[in-house]
């Protein structure tokens, strides 16, 4: 990975009347001295795990710091992230509980009742639910046709074990031979994972697989807008923006349950499927194959019906307001 070009670092910038500081380093001097420098009234934390996360809580845990902290795990404390690198991912949350390296005034952000669950399994603080926001303009219903006997599927994430690409390219292997394409996008970030998953795509010869790389964020529209399923077997997601995205436009999700989209079953809407399910995602997957244009575009049409019923961006707004703003 590269870093952008032209960015000045360690000053306060000001992007659209935000105050913006580009950080060359990490490392505790850098931190604190920008938060001394921004004195924000609350510090808001992307990601449980993550090296800045730890330095600002450990910086409040020893007084060097005082504002307020709320923590968004971002669906790091699932069930099924935690069970990935399980060990050492259960030796650093077990050493923060004894130490009480989260104190009891820092509070949590989880974007649903689950992961409000996962949360409060391990660390007994606050929790505030506000669900997450989406793009509601570049995303439009797209009437998407197929026809029977043919299915385009596309798997668009981080290339990484949690998103479970592996496991959907064994899923396919069981299919036999029929007019089904599976296209991946998204960014490798464990060379060792993307090996496995390169070996296993050689070793599928019935259906068409094709790695297409990046996919910049103005594209994944349209990049969507050529298939008709989006397979997703996650390890765990605390929302799935790439889920969303793709119910949106109207692809029938063929998703695990580690997501809080798991009961699209009950709206016509596509599956939401245990892990150690694997005949039932061929099942879908097959279902789906077969299945004619007329009841392709009415399981389409419910699947953005049903992510239109569970989001509302202005009550959202309207949470995060009244919490930052209390």
């Amino acid at each position: 990975m590269e870093p952008y070009k032209n960015i000045v670092f360690n000053k306060a910038l000001n992007l659209n009347g935000y105050n913006v500081i580009y950080l060359s380093k990490i490392n505790i001097n850098n931190i604190r001295k920008y938060i001394k420098v921004l004195s924000p009234d609350i510090i808001y934390l992307n990601s449980f795990f993550s090296k800045i996360t730890q330095i600002v809580l450990f910086l409040k845990k020893i007084g060097l710091i005082t504002n307020e902290i709320i923590l968004a795990p971002r669906g790091e404390l699932s069930y099924g992230a935690v069970s990935l690198k399980s060990k050492k991912k259960k030796i650093f949350l077990n050493t923060a509980k004894i130490l009480k390296f989260h104190g009891k005034d820092l509070t949590f952000h989880a974007t649903d009742n689950i992961e409000t669950r996962d949360i409060k399994r391990i660390f007994p603080n606050r929790v505030i639910e506000i669900p997450n926001l989406i793009n509601d303009k570049n995303f439009k219903f797209n009437n998407l046709k197929k026809e029977t006997r043919s299915l385009r599927v596309v798997f668009l994430s981080r290339i990484s074990e949690k998103k479970n690409l592996l496991y959907a390219l064994k899923v396919l292997q069981e299919i036999g031979n029929k007019n089904i394409i599976f296209d991946i996008y998204g960014p490798i970030e464990s060379v060792e994972y993307w090996g496995k998953c390169e070996r296993e795509i050689r070793a599928t010869c019935n259906i068409d697989i094709s790695y297409k790389g990046l996919v910049q964020p103005a594209e994944i529209s349209n990049v969507l807008n050529d298939y008709q399923c989006f397979l997703f077997p996650t390890c765990g997601e605390n929302f799935g923006h790439a889920i969303v995205e793709a119910m949106q436009i109207g692809l029938i999700p063929i998703i695990s349950d580690q997501t809080p989209w798991i009961d699209l079953k009950n709206y016509n809407a596509g599956w939401s499927l245990k892990l150690n399910d694997k005949l039932g995602f061929v099942n879908a997957l097959e279902e789906l194959y077969e299945m004619s244009n007329a009841c392709f575009q009415v399981k389409s049409k419910n699947t953005r019906k049903y992510i239109d019923l569970k989001i509302d961006n202005n009550s959202s707004v309207n949470l995060y307001k009244n919490i930052l703003l209390r």
